[in-house]
């Protein structure tokens, strides 16, 4: 007979993505993974944008825990829907949450900018390094 264990960290990504359909007509996948490393990277799909937006509108991601803001708002991304990810990025470079500690309720949060702020939503929570 067989015996299946589960995955352990070491040998199993951890994270996952939430689908965010928005009745303004955006449809956007919002994830975070540790990517089988020591960091967490945030990425952004942005699976449908409704017409064309303001060259003004910016896609942004954050990184945060439930004791807070762990990773500031990256530099953004232009608004248009594209088939691959958004990583999230500082001046330029791809920026990953390095794993210091235990964070609990860890997540990635994604909002767009036209004029004012309109948040999308968060990833899926999950703890890390506990």
């Amino acid at each position: 007979m067989a015996v299946f264990l589960p995955a352990t960290s070491a040998s199993a990504a951890t994270g996952g993505c939430d689908p965010h359909i928005k009745v303004n007509g955006w449809d956007v996948g919002v994830c975070i993974s540790d990517r089988n490393t020591s960091a967490v990277t945030a990425d952004v799909y942005l699976n449908v944008v409704p017409g064309p937006q303001p060259s003004n509108c910016r896609m942004y991601i954050e990184i945060w825990s439930d004791a807070g803001l762990e990773a500031p708002r990256d530099d953004g991304h232009p608004c248009a829907a594209r088939s691959s990810s958004y990583v999230y990025t500082v001046q330029g470079q791809p920026a990953r949450l390095k794993i210091i500690r235990c964070y609990r309720g860890l997540h990635a949060h994604a909002f767009y900018y036209v004029g004012s702020t309109m948040h999308i939503g968060d990833s899926p929570h999950f703890d890390y390094g506990c």
